[in-house]
Parts: structure tokens; sequence; C-alpha cells
């Protein structure tokens, strides 16, 4: 599968959303759950794919104008990423709650679906 900006943003995504539970020792690598992330949206209908990676691609790019540190969001630090996803997760705006709650669902549910 190509690694465009969409994919490196969605990878940025799930590893952050993972990191989190590492104390529950579930560890890195987290590309098994990219890969499931990335095949569940590929098995959206078309006409939901298209605002989803819309608005996944404004979520990386807006943290070149929105953050200090000068880089999409597959380029920060865990830390600034975590920053960032917070402030999505806690926006007044439905829909930017909405993709965080998207992913942090199939992330999570790929982490802990994952087999011994």
């Amino acid at each position: 599968m190509a690694c465009g900006v969409f994919e490196k943003t969605v990878s940025a995504l799930c590893y952050t959303i993972c990191r989190q539970y590492e104390a529950l020792s579930y560890r890195a690598p987290y590309n098994d759950v990219v890969e499931f992330v990335l095949v569940r949206y590929l098995a959206m209908p078309k006409y939901l794919r298209f605002p989803v990676k819309v608005a996944t691609l404004f979520f990386t790019f807006g943290t070149l104008a929105l953050t200090l540190k000068g880089g999409v969001f597959y380029h920060l630090d865990q830390d600034a990423r975590l920053s960032w996803v917070e402030r999505w997760r806690r926006s007044p705006v439905g829909p930017l709650r909405d993709l965080i709650q998207f992913y942090e669902s199939l992330a999570t549910f790929a982490l802990f679906g994952r087999q011994e």
C-alpha cells in the first residue's frame, strides 16, 4: 500500500492512540492496528471515504497553522501529537470530535483484539 500523507497521518494517529495503553502491556509496533484501520477505511462506501479523508488531511495540516511546532501531525513528537488529539477530542465542533472518536474506536478495537 502506498504511503502518502493520509496513510502517514492514520499511522501516526494509531500509534498516538495505542501508546496511551502501553501501561496495560499493549506494546508497539502497532502496524497491525494501522493496517486494520486502513482496511476498515477502504471498506467504507466512497461517499463516506471522501469526507473522512478530507477531514483527516485537515487534521494533519492543521498542525502547521495552529501549533508552534511547525510540522504536520505525523512529524510532531508524541507529546505534541497527544496535545493535538486532545484538542480535537474536546473541540466544540462535533465533526472534529467525531473524527477522533472514529479513529480511537477502530484503533482501540484492533489493539484490544490482538491475539496473544
